[in-house]
């Protein structure tokens, strides 16, 4: 539904079939995508309650902080 939400926040800059059309690469990639989280209720390394599903393959983030003084 989040991710629906994004399609949802731009589908004023596209034409409805484009729009349709996102809308079902989303279900496709979500369908080979999802899978049921084992660790279901249980806490995550964060502290949140792990959910129904879960991304088949951890999607990892890089990130860096870049700091000067001015």
């Amino acid at each position: 539904a989040a991710v629906e939400r994004m399609i949802d926040d731009v589908a004023h800059l596209h034409t409805a079939n484009q729009i349709d059309q996102a809308r079902l690469r989303l279900r496709t990639w979500l369908d080979d995508n999802l899978v049921e989280n084992e660790d279901e209720g249980r806490p995550s390394e964060k502290g949140y309650l792990e959910k129904h599903l879960r991304l088949a393959e951890p999607r990892v983030v890089p990130w860096a902080f870049l700091s000067w003084s001015v």
